[in-house]
């Protein structure tokens, strides 16, 4: 991410995060700050700004510690960018890959974490339309966070 996204604030790449049609994720770091966030980038191209904007505005208002928050939305010349709380552990699917299995109390903290998560977005009028492993993260306490921008419906 370059300066085109920000006057005031730059950011250094340090890797990517993951892919999807709507674009990238990268974890980057603020030269303004030094805190380390994900960005997910629209391009321009394929994403009209209403619906990246709209993206910004839903995982804005909500707040819930099984929810990924939305920090900052920045429009570049080519791109859209949304910064977002970066969680550090990865995802479910990669821990799993890993670990290969969990004790019942690990799965039901996990469980918790992730059926807390989706009952407050259903209260706020936000179906998610893509529960998966990969698409639950998990931050540095190891809380089960669900990234509200992915695949996600507003219903109400």
């Amino acid at each position: 991410m370059s300066s085109e996204a920000s006057e005031q604030e730059t950011f250094t790449r340090i890797c990517l995060l993951g892919t999807g049609s709507f674009g990238n994720v990268l974890k980057v770091k603020s030269s303004k700050t030094n805190e380390v966030v994900a960005v997910k980038v629209f391009n321009r191209t394929t994403t009209k700004r209403e619906s990246a904007m709209r993206e910004f505005k839903t995982m804005r208002r909500l707040t819930h510690v099984n929810v990924v928050s939305a920090l900052k939305f920045y429009e570049g010349k080519d791109k859209f960018y949304l910064l977002m709380e970066l969680c550090e552990h990865n995802s479910l699917k990669e821990l799993m890959t890993v670990r290969l299995t969990f004790t019942d109390t690990e799965a039901k903290f996990f469980m918790r974490d992730v059926l807390n998560g989706l009952i407050y977005l259903h209260a706020e009028g936000v179906v998610h339309r893509d529960v998966k492993l990969a698409n639950l993260l998990l931050d540095l306490h190891l809380n089960v966070k669900s990234p509200s921008s992915s695949g996600t419906q507003n219903v109400v």
